[in-house]
C-alpha cells in the first residue's frame, strides 16, 4: 500500500504499526512509508503501536482518499487518470518519487512539450477537444 501512488480506503478502516509490540521494528516497510509520510507523523504510531483511523492515515499522508464507496472512488480516479497522456503520467510519477535538479526539470519539460504527446495535448486544448493519446 505504501508503494502505491493512490490509496483509497473505506472510512471504517483502521491501521497500526504494531511491530514494537512484538519486539521488532518496522524496518522493511519504513522505506516506502517514510517517503509517503514525514517522520514526525510516524513517530507516535511507530513507537506506540496504537491503532489509528482512516482520517489520521489521510492526515499523515499514508493514504490519499477516504470514502464510504471505495469502488465508486476508484472508478472516478481511473476515469480521471485516463484523461492524462501516458508519457506525461509516467513523467509525473518520476517527479513525485525523487528530487531533481533544475537542469533535469528543464530537460524533462522541454522533452515533454516537444513530444508527440505534448503537441497533441496542446492542440486538443486549443481546439477544445479531447486529446487522442497514442498508446
Amino acid at each position: 500500500m505504501a508503494a502505491c501512488d493512490l490509496v483509497v480506503v473505506n472510512s471504517a478502516i483502521t491501521f497500526a504499526f504494531t511491530e514494537v509490540r512484538i519486539g521488532v521494528a518496522p524496518a522493511i516497510i519504513t522505506g516506502p512509508v517514510l517517503q509517503r509520510c514525514g517522520w514526525s507523523k510516524l513517530a507516535a504510531p511507530y513507537l506506540t503501536g496504537e491503532a489509528f483511523d482512516a482520517a489520521a492515515a489521510l492526515d499523515m499522508g499514508l493514504i490519499t482518499h477516504v470514502t464510504d464507496d471505495v469502488a465508486a472512488t476508484v472508478g472516478e480516479l481511473t476515469l480521471k487518470l485516463l484523461l492524462g497522456g501516458p508519457h506525461a503520467l509516467a513523467a509525473t510519477k518520476a517527479l513525485l518519487r525523487r528530487s531533481h535538479t533544475m537542469a533535469e526539470l528543464q530537460a524533462m519539460s522541454e522533452s515533454l512539450f516537444t513530444s508527440e504527446e505534448g503537441r497533441e495535448g496542446m492542440a486538443a486544448f486549443a481546439e477544445k477537444r479531447t486529446p487522442r493519446w497514442a498508446q
